[in-house]
């Protein structure tokens, strides 16, 4: 399974899991969030590693869906994306 089909079923596997909550709004926002931190680090470790990355196009989904502030995080944390 690619990196990007993992990212995309997580993030339907935490849809999920925050519709069964007591509060899905709260739960979808924390686990989205925590997602797209998670997958922030993983791509900054593929480019380290010379591996193959994830598509900025993916970054930005996944901060449109709301993970807007792990991937704000994840930037500032992991120097992502900020020295070009």
């Amino acid at each position: 399974m690619t990196l990007i089909r993992f990212c995309y079923f997580i993030l339907i596997l935490a849809a999920a899991g925050s519709a069964f909550s007591l509060h899905p709004f709260i739960t979808w926002a924390l686990l989205a969030s925590a997602l797209t931190l998670m997958v922030y680090g993983m791509d900054k470790m593929a480019a380290r590693k010379a591996w193959r990355r994830v598509p900025e196009s993916t970054l930005l989904i996944l901060g449109v869906v709301g993970g807007w502030p792990g991937a704000i995080l994840g930037q500032q944390l992991f120097r992502h994306k900020t020295q070009k």
